[in-house]
């Protein structure tokens, strides 16, 4: 099974990212084991952050993570919804033509409304 894992910003997926390593290194789950981890030039433009097949008692999962923030060249706003869109169409179309078609996409984001549409809270998670 081909498994993308999409993490919104740089600062969110280095926490992903530790959290995973912390779980994988430490033994929190030993029916799982990341072989032939390939961690790319995550600056690189289209390059997976991380490359790795997951392995279970049955099954190998090929996992490629993807920071969508280092998709954006340095004059784009990584904010900007429209150029997000554009670049992951590309992203998924240049995947499937290098023979990686995901099974699942994975989205690990935040998201919040204008302050206008939170009134006295957040509304994250809704």
């Amino acid at each position: 099974m081909n498994i993308m894992i999409l993490v919104n910003k740089d600062f969110e997926y280095a926490g992903y990212r530790a959290g995973v390593e912390y779980q994988m290194t430490r033994g929190k789950t030993p029916h799982l084991q990341i072989k032939e981890r390939k961690t790319g030039t995550i600056y690189d433009f289209f390059e997976s952050s991380c490359d790795y097949d997951l392995v279970t008692d049955s099954d190998t999962h090929k996992i490629r993570e993807y920071c969508i923030s280092y998709l954006f060249s340095a004059k784009e706003n990584s904010s900007n919804s429209q150029i997000k869109f554009n670049h992951l169409k590309k992203l998924l179309d240049d995947e499937g033509k290098n023979g990686f078609v995901p099974d699942y996409i994975i989205s690990v984001s935040t998201s919040e409304s204008t302050p206008e549409m939170q009134g006295n809270g957040s509304i994250n998670g809704f």
